[in-house]
């Protein structure tokens, strides 16, 4: 298949596309660092991309019998899973298109030697007003090395179809036959602490801005591994209302 100038976009210049081709986390991380935030260098693999190598792998036809072969509502949570794992086996085999695999190693040399990456999923659908698919697809850290990123990226491919990015997608009546994904490729920036914002209250919707931080890396906090220092901030004026501090058996931030 021809190469097209979409597979790759850098992430500096992904704000001037639209969330169907980068998805929704490539797009706002490029407009805020267009806005002058410190945000880490990359490069988003497209839609187009994933388009392409299932085209070239004839992976619609595995996907369709997996996941398509029968009424959902007649299929029990075991078979979904068995057929995830079908497919991502399937996907894991499949050969990268050449053009994709020069265009991803040519991005990727123009670092320097010995970078570290993190491979992330960049879904059209995530993070919107109304979806929220954090933790539904892959993400991966410290990647190392041209084979090991493209291994990378055939697993956040192949997690647009997990068992629970297929029963997400089936609970909220969304299109899974049409479903795409992106996938955001960034510089590892090692920093002391990590943390999350939240622009709203997550649990009643209030404006309160929210941030949640560990020392290390972000994992620590996603995966629940130790307990964050939590601040509560009015986001009219600045002041935090509340600060609450780890427990003892949690390291503090720094």
């Amino acid at each position: 298949m021809e190469s097209s100038p979409r597979i790759i976009i850098s992430l500096s210049k992904a704000q001037n596309f639209d969330n169907d081709l980068v998805g929704s986390k490539t797009r706002n991380l490029s407009l805020i660092l267009n806005r002058g935030f410190r945000v880490p260098q990359g490069f988003c693999i497209t839609t187009e991309g994933y388009s392409n190598f299932i085209i070239e792998n004839n992976l619609f036809h595995i996907i369709d019998m997996e996941v398509f072969k029968k009424s959902f509502e007649d299929m029990r949570w075991e078979e979904i899973w068995d057929a995830s794992l079908r497919i991502r086996s399937a996907f894991l085999k499949a050969k990268m298109p050449l053009h994709i695999e020069g265009l991803v190693k040519k991005e990727i040399e123009s670092f320097g030697r010995n970078i570290k990456f993190s491979v992330r999923s960049s879904s059209p659908a995530e993070d919107s007003f109304i979806y929220s698919f954090a933790g539904i697809h892959e993400s991966y850290t410290n990647v190392k090395g041209i084979d090991e990123i493209l291994k990378a990226i055939k697993l956040v491919w192949a997690s647009l179809w997990s068992d629970r990015a297929i029963l997400y997608r089936e609970e909220l009546s969304l299109d899974s036959i049409n479903s795409s994904i992106a996938v955001l490729v960034q510089k590892m920036d090692k920093k002391p602490v990590s943390g999350l914002a939240f622009s709203k209250d997550p649990r009643n919707g209030t404006q309160n801005l929210i941030i949640e931080a560990v020392s290390g890396f972000l994992s620590k906090l996603v995966d629940n591994e130790v307990e964050p220092q939590k601040w509560f901030i009015n986001r009219d004026n600045g002041e935090i209302i509340n600060h609450l501090k780890p427990s003892e058996k949690s390291q503090p931030v720094a």
